[in-house]
């Protein structure tokens, strides 16, 4: 059996892919428009401004998609979920009987996978003024192989 290591991959990673993109060179972020970055000392940030603290990327547009494509046996999402629901697709399926949990910020857990190609897609479903889905991160295993 091949050794497995765990990533964690931050909201901000390149392999993470949203849509649609929120404005970032709007005064004040539109969530209803698409994903923007959040900041835990400032939430969203304004032109000019510099974000701190820890990230998140937040959405309050119905239907808005973060996607992650990645090689491994295992992914978990963490993020939350505010007067919102979100569906989860694996490789092009619909994962049922995800809800979030607000002990461990936990949005989905998939274990036992094959070790191959794999894409997750978060799709967020917002009906109502204030509802609020956010990312903050993925953790993945990975096999030693896909490590190197």
């Amino acid at each position: 059996m091949a050794s497995t290591y765990q990533v964690e991959l931050d909201d901000t990673s390149p392999i993470i892919s949203y849509a649609p993109s929120g404005d970032p060179l709007a005064t004040n972020a539109d969530l209803r428009k698409g994903w923007s970055p959040a900041f835990s000392n400032i939430s969203l940030i304004a032109l000019g401004q510099q974000g701190s603290g820890s990230t998140s990327h937040v959405t309050s547009c119905d239907g808005a998609i973060m996607t992650i494509r990645w090689i491994g046996t295992s992914i978990q999402l963490f993020g939350s979920v505010s007067s919102a629901d979100y569906t989860i697709l694996l490789d092009g399926s619909l994962q049922l009987g995800f809800t979030s949990s607000r002990d461990t910020n936990m949005l989905a857990s998939i274990n036992k996978l094959s070790n191959a190609n794999h894409t997750i897609s978060l799709v967020a479903h917002v009906n109502s003024t204030g509802g609020l889905v956010a990312f903050d991160k993925a953790i993945l295993t990975v096999s030693a192989e896909v490590a190197k």
